[in-house]
């Protein structure tokens, strides 16, 4: 009896893996559909393109799909930063910044404690190092928090 549920289960496995096989990519397609659809309307045209291709040069059955996963949860993130981002957007270009004061948004510097202004200057001089990283994260975070207050006070 066990060999026979061994092998019937073995015959199941094949099968389902050789349908899975043989429609992962149009599956893949769909899910690449529903990537570009999540994304804005000014990237949709060139993202589509390069994904398409990026699909495409991706050797496998399974890999491409894996892959358009990925795209698809980078298109919702690419989402949400953007609908993030345009509250904040302006309608003046914005200058390449140079220096760090430049980097950093002048509201931003205008609220941050001179620790936390210093914790900003050394990751702009250490990107790599992670823990300079996770200081400018946290002044960031700080003096954003105080940013909003007194926006929210202002609107008052």
């Amino acid at each position: 009896m066990g060999i026979v549920t061994t092998l019937t289960v073995a015959v199941a496995a094949k099968l389902i893996a050789d349908e899975m096989k043989a429609s992962a990519p149009s599956i893949t397609r769909h899910v690449l559909r529903t990537a570009v659809a999540v994304l804005p309307e000014d990237l949709r045209t060139r993202l589509n393109e390069e994904w398409a291709a990026d699909l495409q040069s991706t050797p496998g059955d399974i890999a491409p799909l894996l892959r358009a996963t990925g795209l698809l949860w980078a298109a919702v993130q690419i989402r949400f930063a953007t609908r993030t981002l345009s509250r904040f957007r302006s309608t003046e270009p914005v200058p390449v910044p140079t220096t760090f004061l430049e980097s950093m948004g002048q509201a931003i510097v205008n609220v941050c404690t001179e620790k936390e202004l210093k914790a900003l200057r050394e990751w702009w001089e250490k990107p790599d190092d992670k823990a300079c990283r996770k200081a400018a994260e946290s002044a960031l975070n700080r003096a954003a928090e105080r940013l909003e207050r007194i926006r929210a006070t202002e609107k008052r």
